[in-house]
């Protein structure tokens, strides 16, 4: 199955329609096992990458172009169309990927990084676009992760990159003896090595009400014990105090990092991995404080936790895990502290959550969105 995007014009609109061609003869749908529908959504490529964080979203296209928006889309006879805050690129065809973050980081094809994002010009009395400017040090890189002012990198041999850029900037250090195909910075960064185990590396050493911390120049790393066959690690946005990761039978473990940690799974003094039973069957999760969306491998998405997108005293409190409809045939997922995004198999974009001073003041279900005309 291949799917075809047209971008469709009218005089007063831009309509994108997702045409799906068939390859192979339609199964019956109840005939199709739930191995056939997960082995059918790994085959598909959506056309689209998405990020997101804090308040803003970002999409890619396979042909490099990018989109960008900050949470609020207009009304256009009751379609959702996302507010243009396309950022303008010099080399947009050279971009391999883009990820969201308090700086958002780019790998270009060559596997150079760049950083850039909006900042609030107090002149201009608006968000204005930087200017990607290159991260020194940083060559054939593959993926990166964030959080907060934390960053690190995988480059193409598997090793592991990792700098700041506050409380102060730094320049990127290579960590010892890893090899990682995997990484997730939540209070510490945690590594997914090629042999399935996880370890971690702290970025921040000290601090007190008194004084910054200081960011860790060690390059040594550590094991977190009773974790094997690891196929994925949890992904944060601004979630404190406790970690999950995914083995490669579709169950999750997790525990509390020593912090505040709220969390739905009462890890609060669960110090040790730890079998999440509620949880099976799952493709790859995103944890934002203590909410966690997590996308199964029959495509479907599901929430655990407070409602995103909610304040502490509003927000209802699930705790076992509750199906996010309409979604189906999702191929991938990312959030923003009270947001999140959804992408299908077939290219389309849904959003959903709290959009505060930002658009709306009430929490949204999940809708399509329509991106603007490239």
């Amino acid at each position: 199955m291949n799917a075809i995007l047209k971008i469709v014009k009218t005089a007063t609109a831009v309509a994108l329609i997702t045409v799906t061609v068939h390859l192979a003869p339609v199964m019956n749908a109840n005939a199709a096992s739930t191995q056939d529908k997960t082995a059918e959504n790994e085959r598909i490529q959506p056309p689209y990458i998405i990020s997101a964080s804090g308040i803003h979203s970002i999409a890619k296209d396979t042909e490099g172009n990018v989109w960008y928006w900050n949470n609020v889309y207009t009304n256009f006879f009751n379609q959702k169309v996302a507010q243009d805050k396309r950022p303008k690129f010099n080399f947009s065809k050279d971009i391999a990927s883009i990820q969201a973050g308090q700086e958002d980081l780019i790998i270009k094809k060559d596997g150079t990084v760049w950083e850039t994002g909006y900042l609030w010009d107090n002149i201009l009395n608006e968000y204005t676009f930087c200017a990607p400017k290159q991260i020194d040090g940083l060559q054939n890189i593959v993926k990166t992760t964030s959080e907060g002012g934390s960053y690190a990198a995988i480059d193409a041999d598997g090793s592991v990159w990792v700098w700041s850029s506050s409380p102060e900037r730094t320049k990127p250090i290579k960590l010892e003896d890893i090899k990682a195909i995997d990484i997730s910075i939540n209070d510490d960064l945690y590594i997914l090595k090629d042999d399935k185990t996880v370890w971690k590396w702290t970025p921040y050493l000290g601090g007190s009400i008194f004084s910054l911390p200081k960011f860790n120049t060690s390059r040594n790393v550590s094991r977190i014990e009773g974790l094997s066959n690891i196929a994925s690690l949890s992904h944060t946005v601004r979630s404190k105090g406790y970690f999950l990761v995914i083995k490669n039978d579709g169950t999750i473990w997790g525990w509390a990092t020593g912090y505040n940690s709220s969390n739905p799974f009462g890890l609060t003094d669960v110090m040790k991995p730890t079998l999440i039973s509620s949880l099976t069957d799952v493709k790859s999760i995103i944890t934002i404080f203590d909410t966690v969306i997590f996308l199964k491998n029959d495509g479907t998405v599901w929430k655990v936790g407070r409602e995103l997108g909610l304040f502490l005293g509003e927000a209802p409190y699930f705790n076992m895990p509750v199906k996010v409809e309409p979604l189906k045939d999702i191929a991938s997922i990312a959030a923003g502290e009270k947001h999140a995004l959804a992408l299908t198999t077939d290219g389309v974009i849904w959003m959903w959550g709290h959009y505060g001073n930002h658009g709306y003041n009430d929490p949204e279900p999940p809708h399509p969105l329509m991106l603007p005309e490239k």
